[in-house]
């Protein structure tokens, strides 16, 4: 503590107790040291705040009016001192963290709810972004996390995996493949698709395709949407049908049957990424949480202790908490 701000708060505590003595085991000082330094807090003000006698000790007027004035005064300066030392820490401030709707629909609900029970002067601002969206948030600093469609390969930021989906079919509950158990993709080779809309959700969309050319088969693109929320709508009106995360079957319409892939074992990675050498305390703090190392350091050597603990995780581990 400042010398200055510590005098003050000697002073409040001989205000309070009227007796050197007391206040002095109080505070864990000598009776010496307290009267030195009340003597020289009288000093840079220029008056007396005690009288000393055989009687004992007193608030001069000077004095009662330097404690009302000081009351407030500290208890504001010492609560400024504890939020900037939580912030300091990562355990006030702000964090924003992006999402796709594979990561809101799975994982990501329990991490943020457990993570804000455990520091709730921390604010968490989540924001919606496709994975091309949520790679530029993060390079400009718009998003302090982002958990999105992997693999991230940019050298300036690092990732951990969080969650792995299955594929699964997405049928009208009046299809003719709804009956079925499980599905091959060269069942689906004929069938009109409903897909997220190119343009944002590319990363995935690729991904099938590939596993659909693998069939022998391009996927018929009859209708987009721009979220998963859309995509289960039009194939419930019978559009198409749509090949989603298992994640996604949480969304619970009765309109629409899910049915898994037999013949397909690839996965959709979702992954917290981050600037690597990020230096916001939240961000480290949220990420030693994510990995199950809180007690790791927030300051300078947050970043060796964090990699190494990314290091020692087997690939594609659920890392929810």
């Amino acid at each position: 503590m400042d010398t200055g701000l510590r005098r003050l708060h000697y002073f409040r505590a001989l205000a309070s107790q009227l007796n050197f003595r007391r206040t002095a085991d109080t505070l864990g000082l000598t009776q010496p040291a307290l009267s030195r330094a009340i003597a020289l807090l009288e000093s840079d003000i220029g008056v007396a705040l005690f009288t000393r006698s055989r009687a004992g000790v007193a608030l001069t007027p000077a004095g009662q009016a330097f404690a009302a004035g000081t009351a407030n005064v500290l208890t504001e300066l010492e609560g400024a001192i504890t939020q900037a030392r939580r912030i300091a820490a990562g355990e006030a401030g702000e964090l924003v963290i992006g999402y796709t709707d594979t990561a809101i629909t799975g994982c990501l609900p329990d991490i943020v709810h457990r993570f804000r029970e455990r520091y709730p002067a921390l604010e968490v601002a989540l924001r919606q972004g496709y994975t091309h969206q949520q790679r530029q948030w993060l390079q400009s600093g718009i998003l302090d996390v982002a958990f999105m469609t992997g693999p991230d390969q940019h050298p300036d930021r690092s990732a951990v995996d969080v969650q792995s989906d299955r594929f699964t079919v997405v049928l009208p509950r009046t299809h003719r493949l709804a009956t079925a158990t499980a599905l091959r993709l060269a069942d689906l080779a004929d069938e009109p698709f409903v897909l997220g809309d190119a343009d944002h959700w590319s990363v995935y969309n690729e991904h099938l395709f590939r596993l659909c050319s693998v069939d022998g088969f391009v996927p018929r693109v009859v209708q987009s949407a721009p979220d998963s929320r859309g995509i289960i709508g039009l194939v419930s009106c019978g559009m198409g049908l749509s090949v989603q995360t298992e994640s996604l079957t949480r969304h619970g319409d009765s309109r629409v049957v899910f049915r898994p892939l037999s013949d397909c074992d690839d996965m959709v990675v979702t992954q917290a990424v981050w600037l690597t050498q990020a230096e916001h305390a939240p961000t480290r703090r949220f990420l030693n949480y994510l990995i199950g190392n809180d007690s790791l350091p927030t300051g300078d050597s947050a970043q060796e202790g964090l990699s190494a603990s990314i290091a020692a995780r087997s690939p594609r581990q659920d890392l929810t908490p």
